[in-house]
């Protein structure tokens, strides 16, 4: 007696699995119950990629505050100007930095005596997003921004120019790794690989480095040395699930 004839419900899908991380053997058979056993190996690796960042990203620009309106709009952009003059003097191409926040604000004070908030000037914000092509230029310009008047950088973020050379390497990476376990698993299985019959890829961007430098104020006369900075390295990361027929 055959073991259809034994259940009580018809079997559709008998599925084996090793209990081994991202592998899987799987014997599949089609719903007429007429084709052939289809055995398939899944397995799923990751490659990993480093390199060095070429682009850095930085957020800065002034913060003032006064009772005038007028006369703080008008010192901010004065401030704001003198920033971006000596970016590009530096080096930094005008394509490179652009507006990121302009905020005006009302500043108010809260009255213990009649309970409720009271006006107290106003604080005008100019924050520009700048791109800095040779990140050891770094520090130096944060530097020359900040003698020029810069009290406010929020950030710094570093990437990579060309991802697609890491994206390679680590594609590489997690095909062979992939490859290399389905090969071990069919030899504890004492079964022979065919052809791959499915892969699929997930990619995970590139880490940018983020060093927070928020809120800071720093007088001109302060900024007479280069701001110490580290670009480190970046990662970038490459899954990919794989399914192997077996060979009859």
């Amino acid at each position: 007696m055959n073991l259809m004839m034994k259940l009580s419900i018809p079997l559709w899908f008998v599925t084996t699995s090793l209990l081994l991380t991202g592998s899987q053997i799987s014997y599949a058979q089609s719903d007429d119950m007429s084709g052939p056993i289809n055995q398939v190996i899944h397995v799923s690796a990751t490659g990993t990629a480093y390199g060095e960042p070429d682009i850095a990203t930085v957020r800065l620009g002034v913060s003032l505050t006064g009772d005038m309106l007028e006369t703080v709009l008008s010192n901010a952009n004065t401030a704001a100007e003198a920033v971006v003059t000596a970016l590009t003097t530096a080096g930094v191409s005008r394509s490179d930095i652009r507006t990121s926040a302009f905020n005006i604000f009302e500043e108010q004070t809260f009255n213990p005596m009649t309970g409720e908030a009271e006006a107290a000037g106003y604080r005008v914000t100019n924050v520009y997003a700048v791109t800095v092509r040779d990140v050891t230029a770094l520090g130096r310009l944060l530097s020359e921004a900040l003698a020029a008047g810069a009290n406010r950088v929020q950030d710094v973020q570093y990437s990579v120019s060309e991802p697609s050379v890491l994206e390679r390497s680590a594609r590489e990476q997690a095909v062979n790794a992939a490859r290399a376990k389905a090969e071990h698993l069919a030899t504890l299985a004492g079964v022979n690989l065919a052809e791959v019959v499915m892969i699929q890829e997930t990619m995970n961007p590139v880490g940018n480095i983020s060093t927070d430098f928020s809120m800071m104020n720093m007088m001109a006369s302060e900024a007479t040395m280069n701001v110490p900075t580290a670009s480190g390295q970046l990662a970038i990361q490459v899954r990919v699930d794989m399914a192997f027929a077996l060979a009859e």
